[in-house]
């Protein structure tokens, strides 16, 4: 099984966003270039099943080799031109006809901004409006921040015998969208050099953070057991924990970068994090202390076409001592970010 079959089986979950057709003022379908589909659809959307819909394309045939000859310019713009600043999605193994459709709507509309014209950056822009409302209406699917059940820091014991997956796909998608509502917020920055998300990306930033505190997925041992040892390809794991890891540190400049709207959101944030009582430096969602994890491996092998499960092979006692507990990026926190001093150098 291949390891791209293998990411879709333990990666998506039923929080997930369900195929989002363009459709045009009288509701049917359009067809033609991706910027006449966009600037004709008025309706566009997506939806979070709670059922096991994957949420990938539907179209077969020549409408599905049509469909994706039309979003490769913009696909293939978003690796080349975006991913080498934000590397949190695999290139080798990101398929648009079999991803999340969200995500590869969100990876169309990065790569459409990315092409720095701007007929494509304006289609970005209404992409990215219609896109981010359906998040925010939809939050009780896939944000769990305020789901009443018992809370568990980090450093807790790993007690379950299957965690749950995580939505990482619908995860990345926000990120992106996110990450875009930063570039559009570059003539807002403060005094800090940070740049303040209007209402709805700041409610939608502390959302996506406090969920993935919730669900631990900054600690090493929780990112490790979404997996299998024995039981799945020993190159799963590693992109799998890569992925998580790389998504994680995305985030964490996301939250360096931004100022939320209202700093309630920050200053009454749910106690999922590792530093119990106390305030992120700056009033930052993150901090380093919440990053009990490694840094990710080279970007050689993230970056590989092929022969990655060779160029693995052989290797994995050196990559387990890398992950050990005195690696984690929190253990620079202490030298760092010292929360005794009122000024954050970090």
């Amino acid at each position: 099984m291949s390891v791209l079959i293998i990411k879709q089986k333990n990666y998506k979950t039923p929080e997930q966003f369900k195929p989002a057709p363009f459709v045009a003022h009288d509701g049917q379908n359009v067809t033609g270039s991706l910027p006449a589909m966009l600037a004709s659809s008025e309706e566009f959307s997506v939806h979070i099943p709670k059922t096991h819909e994957a949420g990938r394309w539907s179209k077969t045939g020549l409408e599905k080799v049509t469909h994706l000859l039309q979003i490769m310019p913009y696909v293939q713009a978003y690796f080349d031109k975006f991913h080498p600043k934000w590397p949190f999605l695999h290139p080798a193994t990101f398929d648009p006809d079999t991803e999340l459709n969200f995500l590869t709507q969100s990876v169309v509309m990065m790569g459409s901004w990315a092409m720095a014209e701007s007929k494509t950056q304006q289609i970005a822009k209404d992409l990215h409006k219609r896109l981010s409302s359906s998040i925010y209406e939809q939050r009780q699917i896939w944000d769990i921040s305020n789901h009443h059940d018992e809370p568990h820091s980090q450093h807790h014991e790993l007690s379950s015998p299957g965690p749950a997956t995580w939505p990482m796909a619908t995860y990345q998608g926000i990120l992106l969208h996110l990450i875009f509502s930063l570039l559009l917020s570059y003539d807002q920055s403060d005094l800090q050099l940070t740049r303040v998300l209007p209402k709805i990306p700041s409610q939608l930033l502390a959302s996506l953070v406090r969920s993935c505190l919730k669900r631990r997925m900054f600690f090493y041992p929780s990112i490790l057991a979404q997996f299998i040892p024995g039981v799945d390809p020993n190159v799963f794991i590693w992109l799998g924990i890569e992925e998580v890891k790389r998504f994680d540190l995305c985030l964490y400049r996301v939250c360096k970068h931004a100022r939320v709207h209202d700093t309630k959101l920050s200053e009454d944030a749910p106690n999922f994090s590792p530093r119990p009582g106390l305030q992120s430096p700056g009033g930052s969602l993150l901090s380093l202390t919440d990053l009990q994890f490694a840094v990710p491996s080279s970007d050689e092998l993230w970056h590989a076409t092929s022969d990655l499960a060779a160029k693995l092979a052989g290797n994995e006692a050196a990559y387990t001592n890398e992950n050990i507990e005195e690696n984690w990026i929190s253990q620079t926190a202490r030298l760092l970010q010292p929360h005794e001093q009122q000024f954050q150098w970090m």
